[in-house]
């Protein structure tokens, strides 16, 4: 999927870089007019169909529609080669997405309001109120900084031989904000996904990475069913509140990296012949189970994750044909136990996880201790200095992934605090711990000032006086006022 990641950035950087050197621009205003408009930045068009009408883009040139902010009634076909800008003022001269709005709705709610089949980019648009909002058949389409909302069926749908990347955006209120389809190249990334009221990414027969992403309060965040060779990624995202299950996986081979749920459902749900490798999760207070496996087999990995105060269990095997690897986890307090093996036997403490038999998989390492995260109700993941899980990950297998939620590196050595000093280990669950300067100056303050290397010493003397302690926290407090 990485490499799809690449193909698919290069091509899109490659065709835009080179379209943006012959780039002509052309603008659209509620202030306009189509006749006897020329499309110019002194006489604008007045509709978006029109100015697509007029114009005549060919490679490598790349035809930039330029659009006011204002109401819009129309339902668009794309032309091969053009973009289309919204966020603009009404004389074009401030340029805020914001402030800016650019809003497309159909003259039909049943209607597709805007159709992409070659090389497209999309930038500042709310497009709002269609059947689909956008319909990619194939080529090459970007969309950043745009808002898709309302639409009765999907937001977006992408299918069959297309290059697609969505970011910046925000898809609300939709059935599904993303559906895709026999798609090999989807790049999902940085946008927030509110209130869609079956699915907030559907991907069928194909292999999106989607990272980065904020999910609340949509049915299923993530519907991953059927997925080709080497399965979808799902790395850096959070859940947050959502329905029904954060993400569910039917007959799909996923990687789940780095991501964080809390007060779904379920966190990660996986039936029929499912093979997902969970890695360096964090799995809080959701409403059933962390994580739940039927009929999943034994070829699932469930890796430096930490399962803490969900309402059911941390991992449930729905029954025993699910036998999943299980190593290095953190589990604590989960209500009704910390593991439900085989469908059957609830087990809680770390001697009856250790005594878990899943066939040919490896159980082993789990811990059963409280992950002391900073604060896990605020949506706050990141581990204290006092957490166990610092130091405390597997790092010998060959999916373990080198950054965490963050994008910070993994492993971090932590001077101090390491539970492991022999060697660099990763840190259990979603966050990489690293150093703040409150926790730097509280930790010298409470544990002796030798334990701050000379290089962090000076930012920390906060007063100057040679001496790290308390004094120096209130003078912090102080400047953050």
């Amino acid at each position: 999927m990485k490499e799809n990641l690449f193909i698919v950035s290069l091509i899109i950087l490659i065709t835009f870089c080179t379209f943006m050197v012959f780039a002509q621009d052309f603008y659209v205003s509620t202030n306009g007019s189509d006749i006897p408009g020329n499309g110019s930045l002194l006489s604008p068009w007045r509709t978006i169909s029109y100015a697509l009408q007029s114009i005549s883009p060919t490679s490598p040139t790349l035809a930039i529609i330029n659009i006011s902010s204002g109401d819009f009634s129309e339902a668009i076909t794309m032309k091969d080669y053009t973009a289309l800008k919204g966020g603009w003022n009404l004389d074009f001269s401030i340029w805020d997405v914001v402030n800016n709005k650019t809003i497309i709705q159909p003259p039909q709610p049943s209607q597709t309001l805007l159709t992409c089949s070659g090389t497209n980019s999309l930038t500042g648009l709310i497009l709002k109120n269609a059947f689909y909002g956008i319909s990619i058949i194939k080529g090459n389409v970007n969309l950043s900084y745009c808002e898709i909302s309302y639409h009765t069926s999907r937001g977006i749908s992408i299918e069959g031989d297309a290059n697609v990347e969505i970011t910046s955006s925000t898809i609300r209120n939709n059935t599904t904000g993303i559906y895709s389809y026999l798609a090999e190249n989807v790049y999902i990334s940085q946008n927030h996904f509110l209130k869609n009221s079956d699915k907030g990414i559907h991907a069928y027969f194909s292999t999106p990475l989607i990272e980065k992403n904020l999910f609340e309060e949509n049915k299923y965040s993530i519907y991953i069913s059927r997925d080709l060779d080497g399965g979808a990624t799902i790395s850096k995202n959070k859940f947050i509140k959502n329905t029904g299950n954060a993400i569910y996986l039917y007959r799909s081979n996923s990687k789940i990296e780095n991501n964080a749920f809390v007060l779904n459902e379920t966190g990660v749900l996986c039936e029929y012949y499912s093979y997902p490798n969970i890695i360096n999760n964090t799995f809080f207070k959701n409403r059933a189970d962390g994580v739940s496996f039927s009929f999943s087999g034994s070829s699932s990995k469930v890796i430096n994750n930490i399962f803490y105060l969900n309402e059911k269990y941390g991992v449930h095997e729905f029954d025993a044909f699910s036998e999943p690897s299980l190593i290095f986890n953190c589990f604590y307090s989960n209500k009704l136990a910390n593991y439900f093996d085989d469908g059957t036997t609830p087990t809680i403490t770390v001697q009856e996880i250790a005594n878990i038999h899943n066939g040919s998989s490896i159980v082993m390492g789990n811990v059963v201790t409280d992950p002391i995260l900073i604060n896990g109700t605020q949506n706050d993941f990141h581990l204290t200095f006092r957490s166990p899980c610092i130091d405390a990950g597997y790092t010998t297998d060959t999916l373990i992934i080198n950054e965490d939620i963050d994008e910070e590196h993994r492993p971090n050595d932590v001077p101090g605090v390491d539970n492991n000093s022999e060697m660099d280990e990763i840190d259990i669950g979603c966050d990489e711990f690293y150093w703040t300067l409150t926790e730097e100056i509280f930790r010298d303050h409470i544990l002796g000032r030798f334990l701050i290397p000379d290089f962090w010493r000076s930012s920390s003397d906060l007063n100057g006086d040679g001496v790290i302690n308390i004094a120096d926290l209130i003078l912090l407090i102080l400047k953050k006022k």
